[in-house]
């Protein structure tokens, strides 16, 4: 039975049911609205190349959740863009690292019963075969080369290489050219069973339309169908070292001018996932202090030529891998390095800040509510994680002066990696 869920802060409410063959699906219901988007995804990306179900290892080669996400466009009622764009829905994919989401945006109720069963239909059924395989393979690797000549992407991927011993981030989310031609028919089958089954899934919908009708559209479509019992798999990452493989690393391509990463590498095995987000959050915020407008030095480094307008960082924490990685074009890596560390040494955080920083962040998170698409594919990416979207609010109001300072205070700036990206050297 659907069980409702009020969001009285937020002014939202959503349904839950788990469904007898383990599909868990969230209904967001929108009065008011004239768009519904639904997003289907499993918590199986590029990352999760060694599992086990507890009796049996699995090895797939990288790349393979992404050739997955091809392949099950070519449905066998024909082209699945096709049939979404001939109903008047947009539908995409995207495989990243931690996931894998398909979803469709609808406006009206015309075709909504029918575009639901689409996005079930050839998600749930994986057709193919030696043949089809084989042609795939060249189109994969056309895309991976073509990202492979983007200095931007270029740059990220060596990065990664530099940051890790083992970790899968040293691989592309396509793999590379040898591992796709190494994917076989019988890999891909294997392991579209192991992560594709109802159980291993979530579904999430925002929708104007009745949850009720939603979900019985739901399990009718589900109750035609019968899939075979599994073990959960679980992924298997190989011992990382904490240590950085390469400190310093210059890679030549075909370009004008040189782009450096300044990448440290940090430590968050066994921290459980809402402390890690919060720890994310504090992070960004204290960057955004230190590292834009809000700081009165930016636009002296901006002047004096230290940083440009392609400077920036990002940050990524989980509690297998973590990162902070500075950016920024011509100068050099060495002082993008010098200039970051003074400014992380001698933070000036203040409570002013902070808040503008909290107001502008709940601005953006309450605004995004209103947004269909969007909401429904971050409310499932979340959940993918094992997270709730509605307790970030709670998080961010909660962060302190002292939240952002401890993590500052815990970076270590000797556990680095600069790479450089410029012309080929003669």
């Amino acid at each position: 039975m659907m069980k409702r869920i009020d969001k009285e802060l937020f002014k939202e409410t959503y349904y839950f049911e788990e469904l007898t063959n383990g599909l868990k699906v969230y209904i967001n219901h929108k009065q008011g609205y004239n768009t519904t988007t639904a997003a289907l995804g499993t918590p199986f990306g590029a990352l999760d190349i060694h599992a086990s179900d507890g009796e049996k290892r699995y090895d797939f080669n990288p790349g393979i959740a992404h050739f997955i996400e091809h392949k099950l466009f070519e449905d066998p009622e024909g082209d699945v863009l096709d049939q979404f764009a001939k109903m008047g829905a947009y539908v995409n994919a995207m495989t990243s690292y931690s996931e894998t989401v398909y979803y469709f945006t609808l406006t009206g109720k015309k075709h909504l019963n029918e575009c639901l069963d689409l996005l079930l239909d050839f998600t749930q059924r994986l057709t193919i075969d030696e043949e089809s395989v084989a042609k795939e393979k060249p189109i994969i690797i056309e895309e991976v080369k073509m990202y492979e000549q983007m200095p931007d992407a270029r740059l990220i991927d060596e990065t990664y290489k530099c940051l890790y011993h083992n970790y899968p981030l040293i691989y592309d989310i396509g793999g590379d050219e040898a591992s796709v031609k190494a994917i076989s028919l019988d890999e891909l089958n294997q392991c579209y069973k192991l992560n594709y089954h109802p159980s291993n899934m979530i579904l999430c919908i925002t929708t104007f339309e009745d949850p009720d009708k939603i979900m019985n559209i739901i399990k009718s479509n589900q109750n035609r169908k019968s899939f075979s019992k599994i073990k959960p798999g679980k992924t298997i990452f190989a011992e990382e070292p904490l240590n950085v493989k390469k400190s310093k690393h210059y890679l030549g391509m075909d370009v004008n001018s040189q782009k450096h990463v300044y990448a440290i590498k940090c430590n968050h095995q066994g921290i459980e996932p809402y402390e890690i987000v919060k720890k994310e959050k504090a992070l960004r915020f204290a960057l955004q202090m230190l590292f834009s407008n809000l700081n009165p030095d930016y636009q002296g480094w901006l002047d004096e030529g230290l940083i440009n307008y392609f400077f920036g960082y990002d940050v990524s924490f989980n509690p297998d891998a973590s990162y902070i990685m500075f950016y920024c074009e011509n100068n050099t890596a060495d002082n993008l390095k010098s200039l970051v560390d003074k400014t992380l040494r001698n933070a000036r955080l203040t409570e002013e800040k902070l808040t503008q920083l909290k107001r502008r962040y709940i601005g953006n998170y309450f605004a995004e509510f209103n947004d269909v698409e969007n909401y429904t594919i971050s409310q499932l990416r979340y959940l993918l994680d094992d997270l709730d979207i509605y307790l970030i609010y709670d998080i961010v109001s909660g962060l302190t002066i002292n939240d952002l300072q401890n993590e500052i205070d815990l970076i270590d700036m000797d556990n680095y990696s600069l790479i450089t990206l410029g012309p080929k050297m003669s």
